[in-house]
């Protein structure tokens, strides 16, 4: 399509109706400029604004905002739109553990060297909700390491009432992109020190879970609070499956562990409310093996 095609597209649309040939994104944008284009009574303390309400500036700067996002998204023809739409962005707020965007997420490889895993942006408010690095082994027991960029408060010094600190994954275990399982651990326990632990099957919406000692079921950890800060370690959070402790059953299809994909999460909580969160990759799927 030429600037010409455009510009009459624009033109037919503003005067009485929007294309129906035209995509949805740009139909929903056209209908949406009696409400976005500023009106002469706004332009009285801004001279300019008053220019943007003559139709002909209307059609101007139009054509220059869709032409920008064309170029931007690389689509020049209506014919590509619909082979190559743009990656959505992470979300801007807290969604919870269980994307809703999961099943559009792109599946990405980590490293194959385990000491590099995937390296993930300082993004977070808070340290020790900001995820710098995640690694997924399976070789033997299924194993995640999440790397973070501070060390969190010793949860024994913590009320649980009042902040809640929150790690966990979510796994696809037949590489549809659907969540089929989510695990975590977090500080909302009976005597602080203590941990709560969950495995949830979301197909079957069933949750096991452990509060306090002892460890090792349904899922298995090591808590930073088990490090040493004062050693010249990154902290982390270590959570792992124990023999006979894997997801199995429902989704009855449940392939080997090294052909998982999984995405990891944290959240600090304060009064019920998350001031802070991170998802590793920020939108996208892991997996040990080739997507």
């Amino acid at each position: 399509m030429t600037q010409r095609d455009l510009e009459q597209r624009l033109r037919s649309a503003i005067r009485g109706g929007v294309d129906p040939g035209a995509p949805p994104w740009l139909q929903a944008r056209i209908q949406a400029i009696p409400d976005t284009i500023p009106t002469a009574h706004r332009g009285a303390s801004h001279p300019w604004l008053s220019l943007a309400s003559s139709r002909a500036v209307s059609v101007a700067v139009v054509s220059a905002i869709v032409v920008a996002l064309s170029v931007g998204l690389g689509l020049l023809a209506w014919r590509n739109l619909g082979t190559a739409p743009p990656t959505p962005p992470s979300p801007a707020t807290w969604t919870g553990p269980v994307r809703a965007d999961a099943g559009g997420m792109p599946v990405l490889s980590q490293s194959r060297d385990a000491e590099t895993g995937w390296a993930d942006g300082r993004d977070a408010a808070i340290p020790w909700a900001d995820i710098t690095a995640v690694r997924g082994s399976f070789q033997g027991q299924s194993h995640w390491g999440i790397e973070l960029a501070g060390w969190p408060p010793r949860a024994e010094g913590l009320d649980p009432d009042q902040t809640v600190i929150e790690y966990g994954v979510v796994l696809d275990t037949n590489r549809d992109r659907v969540p089929d399982y989510e695990f975590g651990i977090n500080n909302d326990a009976r005597e602080a020190g203590e941990f709560r632990v969950w495995v949830t099957d979301l197909a079957a919406e069933h949750t096991n879970e452990r509060v306090g000692p002892p460890n090792g079921f349904p899922v298995d950890f090591s808590y930073p609070d088990e490090q040493d800060p004062d050693g010249q370690i990154q902290p982390s959070m270590q959570l792992w499956f124990n023999p006979g402790t894997r997801p199995i059953g429902p989704p009855e299809e449940v392939l080997p562990s090294d052909q998982w994909q999984f995405y990891v999460w944290a959240t600090v909580t304060e009064g019920g409310e998350v001031v802070a969160w991170d998802y590793a990759p920020d939108f996208g799927w892991l997996t040990a093996t080739s997507p």
